[in-house]
């Protein structure tokens, strides 16, 4: 049986993570000094003895450390995209599943550098459990006749170092 945390996407000391907690531990810490400043101090041992604060201060500070680390990883793990900016262009990463994206959503889908759209058995160069086997069967799936042709227009004016002829695929 596997251990919770073996199942995460973000595990409990990946370094991000570790990361982002420091910035949030010196604001803490930070927050905690504060409060032991003389002023402080006196206004809330005027209530409690003093070793008696410093000792639930202490323990609250520990507390929010602990539970402050925790909240970060599950909000890590429950986190389902990323909007990133490269080059000056929008990139929306998100988990799921490409397929089910909106027609106007641009997908980037791996082929190789043959763009081989060959389904079938064991002679196929796609594997129908491959990403690019189930675009193919959702989008493709009275034949490949139309891509194929699309993919050649677009290729039409590539120039490019010519390979040998392999002996099966396009």
């Amino acid at each position: 049986m596997k251990k919770f945390w073996e199942t995460c996407l973000v595990k409990p000391w990946d370094g991000k993570l570790r990361r982002e907690y420091y910035k949030i531990l010196s604001g803490i810490s930070v927050l905690f000094t504060l409060l032991s400043v003389k002023p402080v101090e006196e206004t809330i041992t005027g209530c409690v003895s003093g070793d008696t604060v410093w000792k639930w201060m202490f323990l609250l500070y520990i507390v929010f450390l602990a539970a402050s680390y925790i909240i970060l990883w599950i909000y890590a793990n429950r986190k389902r995209e990323v909007k990133l900016n490269i080059n000056g262009n929008p990139v929306e990463i998100k988990k799921g599943n490409i397929l089910e994206e909106a027609d106007d959503v641009w997908k980037v889908i791996n082929a190789n550098e043959y763009f081989d759209t060959q389904l079938g058995g064991k002679e196929s160069l796609v594997s129908r459990a491959s990403l690019q086997g189930q675009y193919l069967t959702k989008f493709y799936a009275a034949g490949t006749q139309e891509l194929d042709q699309r993919i050649s227009s677009q290729l039409a004016s590539v120039t490019g170092k010519k390979k040998k002829a392999r002996k099966r695929g396009k």
